[in-house]
């Protein structure tokens, strides 16, 4: 009886481990997915409003 139980336990543990740190390897690079996305986003948002507005040259040269 009890040579059966760890007959049958050590392999279900084993797997359950292995479930285990599938599960977390996935979430984590599901999580570090999305935050390079986030990352990307706001570096997008924020490079558009940074361009520095130039004049034109004709505003330039008649301004002298």
């Amino acid at each position: 009886m009890v040579s059966t139980l760890v007959t049958f336990s050590v392999p279900a543990f084993i797997a359950l481990l292995l479930l285990a740190v599938v599960v977390v390897v996935w979430q984590r690079h599901r999580f570090l997915t999305r935050m390079a996305a986030r990352a990307e986003k706001e570096a997008a948002q924020r490079r558009i409003p940074e361009r520095p507005t130039r004049e034109p040259r004709s505003a330039l040269s008649t301004a002298s």
